[in-house]
Parts: structure tokens; sequence; C-alpha cells
């Protein structure tokens, strides 16, 4: 080896090529492992795409949210047809085609009205700005503005 800082981390990559020595059959295409039980894998993503689709469910739902198992069982079955463009029943209908979000941005007047009429709307909404203005989160969020 030799490419690798410390001694340490050198130890570390021989117990693992080691350990993969010794079990090749878990280097192989998973599919085939599927076809070899009698289970089509058509439309199975290969093990990399696999490993990053599950940072992007982990990603997107746990950020410090906790779900129960009924509400991260359908968020997950939603997005996987979304990414997989696969059918899918909501209560409002049922999804059979998905298109790819358009970038259209609001009219311009419209953000405008929406920007010079936010402050209105939510004065008074945030309990934590209405206590001393020389507090730090205070003026945190009033430097935000606008932001």
């Amino acid at each position: 080896m030799g490419t690798l800082e410390t001694e340490a981390k050198e130890e570390r990559l021989e117990a693992l090529i080691h350990q993969l020595e010794q079990y090749p059959e878990a280097l192989g295409d998973y599919r085939q492992w599927l076809k070899d039980q009698g289970i089509d894998p058509t439309g199975f993503r290969p093990m990399g795409s696999a490993e990053g689709t599950m940072s992007v469910f982990a990603k997107r739902l746990k950020n410090g949210r906790s779900w129960v198992e009924k509400g991260a069982s359908a968020m997950m079955t939603a997005m996987v047809a979304l990414m997989d463009k696969l059918p899918l029943k909501t209560l409002m209908g049922r999804v059979e085609k998905w298109t790819e979000p358009k970038e259209e941005r609001p009219p311009k007047y419209f953000v405008e009205k929406v920007e010079s009429t936010i402050g209105e709307a939510t004065r008074n909404n945030i309990m934590y700005l209405k206590q001393r203005a020389n507090i730090p989160v205070y003026r945190a969020l009033k430097d935000l503005k606008g932001f």
C-alpha cells in the first residue's frame, strides 16, 4: 500500500481487503442473486445507485424529523414513485404520468407585491421577535431580512 497518511489507516485498509477476500460474493451484483432466487430484478438499480438513493431518502426524511411508521412508509412510496416515474394513488386522485418540473418564475409584479406586503401579513406572528430589540437572535434575524 503505502498511499495513506498514517499507519493506522494502512492497517484498517489491509483489514478491509482481507475481509473482502473472505467474502467475494459480497462484491457481486445483487440483481444476479435475485434472479437466482426466482425474483425478476427488471428496473432495479445497481448497488451504487441504490446506495445513492438511500442517501437521498436519509437526507429528505431524517433532517431532525421523527416519523410514525405509516407516514414514513407513505413518504418513501411517494419518493420512489417520483424518482422512478411510477404511477401513484393519492387522496386527490391517481398520478399516472410524471412531468419534469419547469423552472417557472412568478410574474415580477407578483413578487413585488409579496415583498411589499409580507411584513404586514406576518407582523406579530413570531412571538420571539416581540422581545427586546437588542438581543442577538433579534439582531441576526433583522440582518437576514431580504436575504
